[in-house]
């Protein structure tokens, strides 16, 4: 049949012309791309001259065959692949679809055995259309599997990373090694280890829900920043090392804090702590078991803390605070407990205008508006309570202790009272 035979004559051709056709074809690729033009910088690159010739190939078997099976297509995915691994964008790969397309038409048009026959455009175009069609499709889904491959290596160095840092195994040469692969070159004022934990009603760490929020707060440190802080989610706890160049611990707390307050996690309580910078990793391990206990003292407050501004008395809340019964004596754990139960207990307000006085009476009567006897008389009830005398100085650094917990437990601060 007539069309039968202008189309076998056009596969003919086209075999005859495949490796001429493929070179112009790259040439102009090469001419409208600057990825390609990069990679054949020093003559055509060959595989990009092989993947064309390919091309030009299953465009032939599909003049002879006629089906565009999976077989065809699947050279495109692989190539594609190949081409995603090598750093190629998708964009690139389309747009030299796009080039080779324009010219097969330039071809197919201009031709002197083929452009006086219209039959050959239209029984053969539809063929190619079909199976660039097919080929950008495999392309795009061959990109998107290479991508998430190579995220998931990226979080996989990253928390390797931070576990070896964290246990000491990362020192000298092999330190500026691993920053060097996270594109830190250069870090003169060293890091701050930033950690962040999430918790259940039940006291228990959880890491359900909050991938997207450590997300954020890594793409929010990266804008801060200028670059992007390394991080991993290990021990069911997010830690961030984040550059320290150009921006305070201060800053990075209150980005850390922004974007945990921008993306909440429902039913969990977040608690964080940030370390002051350091430039070795020796210290940094050494900073990580600060944050840690840095990290206990601000849970159930959503906030972040800085390591530096976390004094002996917030540990010491924070001891008690997890089972005040085990670490003091039953009488202060009493005192504590009722003070809780009634904030405004005369003992109770007594005890914080001693202390705001400097324990001074006068100062302490004047301000509960009370005489100096009154005042004389709740200290020793408050020494009678908990075993404890107000008036020496170790008895009131216990009692403040204890002062400090029921502020935290009740999460006021009373004004004393008469």
């Amino acid at each position: 049949m007539p069309n039968q035979r202008a189309v076998r004559h056009l596969a003919d051709v086209l075999r005859a012309e495949t490796d001429s056709l493929a070179l112009r074809l790259v040439g102009e690729s090469v001419e409208r791309i600057p990825e390609y033009a990069a990679l054949s910088s020093d003559g055509y690159d060959e595989t990009f001259v092989t993947n064309v010739r390919k091309h030009l190939e299953v465009f032939h078997d599909l003049l002879v065959g006629g089906v565009l099976d999976e077989a065809l297509t699947s050279f495109a995915y692989r190539s594609a692949a190949a081409r995603a691994r090598q750093g190629l964008p998708l964009a690139a790969i389309l747009q030299s679809y796009q080039v080779v397309t324009r010219g097969i038409w330039h071809w197919l048009t201009t031709h002197d055995e083929l452009r006086d026959d219209p039959e050959v455009v239209r029984l053969s175009w539809p063929l190619w259309l079909d199976y660039t069609d097919r080929a950008t499709r495999a392309s795009a889904d061959a990109f998107t599997v290479v991508a998430r491959e190579r995220n998931q290596a990226d979080v996989d160095a990253r928390r390797t990373f931070i576990d070896m840092l964290l246990s000491g195994r990362v020192v000298g040469l092999e330190w500026m090694r691993w920053l060097s692969s996270f594109g830190y070159d250069r870090v003169e004022a060293g890091f701050c280890l930033v950690v962040v934990q999430w918790w259940d009603e039940g006291g228990y760490r959880v890491m359900d829900a909050v991938g997207r929020t450590a997300r954020s707060v890594a793409e929010r440190l990266r804008a801060a920043t200028g670059v992007a802080p390394i991080d991993a989610v290990r021990d069911r706890e997010v830690v961030l090392l984040v550059s320290a160049d150009g921006i305070a611990p201060e800053r990075i707390r209150e980005e850390v804090e922004r974007s945990l307050s921008a993306r909440p996690v429902p039913g969990l309580e977040v608690s964080g702590a940030i370390s002051r910078p350091a430039t070795r990793p020796e210290a940094l391990v050494d900073a990580y078991s600060h944050v840690r206990r840095a990290v206990a003292v601000t849970r159930g407050t959503g906030k972040v803390a800085l390591v530096d501004q976390i004094g002996l008395f917030d540990h010491a809340v924070a001891a008690l605070r997890s089972d005040v019964r085990s670490v003091t004596s039953p009488r202060v754990a009493g005192f504590v407990v009722d003070s809780v139960r009634d904030p405004r207990d005369s003992m109770l307000g007594t005890l914080r205008a001693w202390v705001e006085s400097n324990m001074n009476v006068g100062a302490c009567a004047a301000a509960l508006h009370v005489h100096r006897n009154t005042v004389y008389y709740r200290l020793r009830q408050v020494e009678e309570t908990t075993g404890l005398d107000p008036q020496s100085v170790s008895g009131l650094t216990d009692l403040m202790v204890a002062l400090r917990l029921a502020d935290e437990l009740t999460g006021t601060t009373e004004q004393p009272r008469a």
